[in-house]
């Protein structure tokens, strides 16, 4: 039986291919619309066939097979309904990056800042402004995107409305993670526990990064409430681990392999667990330091450096890792009892042991 990366590899390729397609029918509908809105989808695709390594989606795909077998027509339906979780990724991203002023995304420009780029000659509006606004209502075209191929994939049509109802749902409750975070810039920094970042991570990423796409699949494979519930078991810790994982990455790993900058997260003022643990165990000093540094847009590298030997002193940069480990450990305990088919439960296992080791 191949691992969980081989068979990630195999389905990252069939939905690239799925994604592509679908797109190229949506270029030249727009194409009849005008010239910017082709443009606009043109630019949708490029910017989802980059280096997305299709995690949400697979998920999406086992979280069927755990209930389900498979054959080559369901495969495909599966398929091209797992895009509306890509998609749904790709307008919250599009989104974010707004939101967080990234210039980078995916080892390529974010698309506020492709087409502020673009368009830097402009003298009614600023490019920068121009290129926001561009991105934002490019993100809510996405959004729809996501909703036609709910409603076209060929599922029975309770099925189909289970489905769109909790794709909904999960974009609420990230939606809601997402409020949760942006106002935690209204509380005084030192006051931000580990309990609010938890919440951020549960509500922000777990959603839709694992236990959305399990429970969508699940529920084209006619899963009922309780296994739901099961599912949610394996989902909710594996996504607070990748979170944590995403976070230390974001501040010690590799720009190029992640293909966004490093030290993003401080540059914007956000507040990890990797910072909330390092001010609780640094000392006066070193909390200065790390408080400077909180929100400054032009840290220079060698401020990055000082925060992250900080991080690591305080003790924090060991206990994220372990609270990850420990996350992922009583994620993988959770399957050990359930009725998962092997196919389904193997795939999860494997993911939940490649997300807390990833680099990129």
């Amino acid at each position: 039986m191949p691992d969980a990366i081989s068979t990630l590899k195999d389905y990252k390729a069939r939905i690239d291919q799925a994604m592509s397609d679908f797109f190229d029918v949506k270029i030249k509908e727009a194409e009849k619309i005008d010239a910017s809105s082709a443009e606009v989808m043109r630019n949708l695709k490029e910017f989802n066939l980059r280096r997305g390594k299709r995690i949400r989606p697979a998920l999406m795909i086992h979280g069927y097979k755990c209930f389900k077998e498979a054959d080559q027509k369901n495969e495909r339906d599966i398929i091209f309904a797992s895009l509306a979780i890509e998609l749904m990724e790709g307008f919250l991203l599009i989104h974010d990056d707004v939101l967080d002023q990234d210039e980078l995304r995916r080892g390529g420009p974010t698309l506020h800042k492709t087409y502020e780029t673009k368009y830097n000659a402009l003298k009614t509006i600023t490019p920068k402004r121009f290129g926001e606004g561009v991105a934002i209502v490019a993100g809510d075209i996405q959004n729809s995107l996501a909703n036609e191929i709910i409603l076209s994939s060929d599922f029975p049509a309770e099925i189909i409305k289970e489905f769109a109802r909790k794709y909904h749902e999960v974009a609420l409750k990230t939606e809601y993670g997402w409020l949760c975070e942006s106002m935690l810039a209204s509380k005084q920094i030192e006051k931000i526990t580990e309990s609010d970042v938890m919440k951020v991570n549960t509500y922000k990423t777990a959603a839709y990064t694992v236990e959305g796409p399990l429970h969508m699949g699940a529920i084209l494979a006619g899963a009922d409430k309780s296994q739901l519930n099961a599912l949610s078991g394996f989902a909710i810790p594996v996504g607070i681990a990748f979170q944590i994982q995403d976070d230390i990455l974001g501040m010690f790993g590799n720009e190029k392999k992640l293909g966004k900058p490093i030290g993003s997260d401080i540059k914007e003022g956000k507040v990890t667990l990797l910072i909330v643990k390092a001010l609780e165990k640094a000392d006066a000093k070193q909390n200065k330091t790390l408080l400077d540094a909180l929100g400054k847009n032009d840290l220079s590298m060698k401020d990055i450096e000082n925060v992250r030997k900080i991080i690591t002193d305080s003790g924090s940069l060991d206990y994220s890792k372990k609270l990850a480990e420990k996350r992922i450990m009583q994620a993988k305990q959770s399957l050990e009892n359930s009725d998962f088919r092997r196919q389904g439960k193997d795939f999860m296992i494997g993911i939940a042991d490649f997300l807390i080791k990833r680099e990129y």
